[in-house]
């Protein structure tokens, strides 16, 4: 499998995720079940920010603290490292790191609260 078939691949599984939680959002909503929405919100939309940033580089979602997801996100060869679980950034770090508004633009409008609700799914909410 060629490395564009693998961030393809990749893609489309944070697309889905991103769908999929978005519906159970939605449906959490709809419940008044507010403590899943603002869960199954947060992952929505950090699978769908991850997702635009892997169609630039899958290197962009690595941790950049782990050297070795960096390689294998790269597609460069590993040359004797241990497997490692793929680490990545979480959505809180990529608000300070990149403005959603260079992703996503018509997301500009409500980054402050888009960050209110990253807030609520890492537990940190009012």
């Amino acid at each position: 499998m060629s490395g564009k078939d693998v961030r393809n691949r990749f893609l489309t599984h944070l697309a889905d995720s991103s769908s999929d939680c978005f519906r159970r959002a939605v449906h959490a909503y709809v419940q008044e079940d507010f403590h899943d929405f603002y869960l199954h919100s947060g992952i929505a939309l950090e699978h769908l920010l991850k997702s635009r940033l892997v169609a630039i580089s899958p290197t962009l979602i690595a941790d950049p603290r782990q050297f070795s997801t960096l390689l294998i996100l790269a597609q460069l060869p590993k040359d004797r490292l241990p497997v490692p679980l793929v680490r990545m950034i979480g959505v809180a770090e990529r608000f300070s790191a990149m403005p959603v508004a260079l992703l996503i633009a018509g997301l500009a409008a409500y980054t402050d609260r888009l960050k209110l609700l990253v807030n609520y799914r890492n537990g940190d909410g009012d």
